[in-house]
């Protein structure tokens, strides 16, 4: 999630599920705009293209990570469309959603 006006503008969470014990456990880290943290793919290889996903929309890097690059948008795309503005908007989108961010690649490309 991002905060702009907070100091530290990024929440990051992880909700992780435990089918054998039905129960939940929320990670939570607050970081700095251009913090990295460390990557779970080693412990959860499945978080690695949802790691991506973050980097993606977000531009949090996560240290570690076997393969960080854009998952969503083309390679050429400037800036992270849910934390940044872009060349392409001149407003942080309200609602982040694929949709949302397959019709701004497209209009990049024009």
């Amino acid at each position: 999630m991002h905060y702009p006006k907070r100091e530290k503008q990024f929440d990051v969470v992880w909700i992780l599920y435990s089918f054998a014990r039905n129960e939940r456990i929320r990670v939570s880290a607050q970081i700095l705009d251009g913090e990295s943290l460390p990557s779970s793919v080693p412990i959860w290889p499945a978080a690695n293209w949802l790691e991506r996903e973050v980097y993606d929309m977000f531009g949090i890097k996560f240290d570690g990570h076997p393969d960080m690059k854009r998952i969503l948008l083309p390679e050429g795309w400037k800036g992270h469309l849910c934390a940044r503005i872009t060349e392409s908007c001149n407003r942080i989108p309200s609602g982040c959603r694929l949709t949302w961010a397959l019709k701004a690649a497209s209009e990049n490309r024009r």
